[in-house]
């Protein structure tokens, strides 16, 4: 949570609000930053996360959030979420609520109970929900170093806009 508002801010005060995608956050387990229970909790609000959430998109941050619990998950996250991806699911709980999100059909259901692996139903926006055959793509091992490097030279110089200060108070 602290690290999404810390890039919220940071974005912010970049003032770049083109709606363009510049920065993506992936947080597994999802239901540990976007709990159901601490937005059901009427005294405390709404939890900081979900107004980040809902606000990020205009200053250029995506969110891909996984969890195997959909119903654990903030109904806010479920509702500024533009792509939803189903994957094999077996518990029918977990299924249930997020076929409800995808709004899939019965017919849809039934085809969505016997996804195998590499398989998933993917919606986006207002589209009817696709089937998708999902390739195994082999994936490189990235030495910590090698990233640590990539970021020092991206966060040696980043992009700002110098401020005018405020205007001199006159004590005349």
């Amino acid at each position: 949570e602290i690290l999404f508002a810390y890039v919220y801010e940071h974005q912010f005060a970049q003032g770049n609000r083109s709606g363009d995608l510049e920065l993506l956050i992936f947080v597994d387990e999802a239901k540990q930053t976007f709990s159901v229970y601490l937005e059901r909790q009427d005294a405390s609000g709404i939890p900081e996360i979900d107004d980040l959430t809902a606000r990020a998109r205009q200053f250029g941050i995506g969110l891909v959030a996984a969890d195997q619990e959909a119903t654990k998950l903030t109904d806010s996250l479920k509702a500024n979420t533009k792509t939803k991806v189903l994957l094999p699911v077996g518990d029918q709980k977990q299924f249930n609520e997020i076929t409800e999100s995808i709004d899939l059909t019965s017919l849809q259901e039934k085809y969505a109970q016997d996804l195998d692996t590499g398989q998933a139903i993917i919606k986006h926006g207002n589209n009817d929900p696709v089937p998708v055959d999902l390739q195994n793509h082999e994936t490189r091992s990235t030495a910590e170093e090698e990233l640590i490097k990539h970021q020092r030279q991206k966060w040696q110089s980043p992009p700002f806009t110098h401020r005018r200060g405020p205007a001199s108070i006159s004590s005349e």
